[in-house]
């Protein structure tokens, strides 16, 4: 009679709660908890592009693909060109504007 009782116990079904190997689920289903939206799809600063259109600092409005670039050390094209050489009036003159 008691191994009857232990084949019982063991052969009852969990209901309820974390699978027994919950640390690999999202593994297992794909499911990596990351439900937002893609933030290369997003424009973050308002200023029409977005970094899938080469906005190469979407916090900074000032800066996207075609803004004039000034001498300050940003590169506000995005041209990969933060100050173009020999284009500044004088270094540190914010407001000189590369032409």
């Amino acid at each position: 009679m008691v191994s009857v009782l232990l084949l019982l116990a063991c052969g009852t079904t969990r209901t309820g709660g974390p699978p027994a190997d919950s640390a690999d689920t999202a593994a297992d289903t794909g499911d990596t908890g990351d439900t937002g939206p893609d933030p290369d799809t997003l424009d973050q600063d308002g200023d029409g592009y977005r970094p899938l259109d080469g906005d190469c600092d979407d916090a900074l409005p000032h800066v996207h693909p075609g803004a004039p670039d000034y001498c300050d050390g940003l590169d506000q094209d995005c041209d990969g060109e933060p100050i173009p050489d020999g284009s500044c009036g004088e270094v540190g003159d914010a407001t000189a504007m590369w032409t």
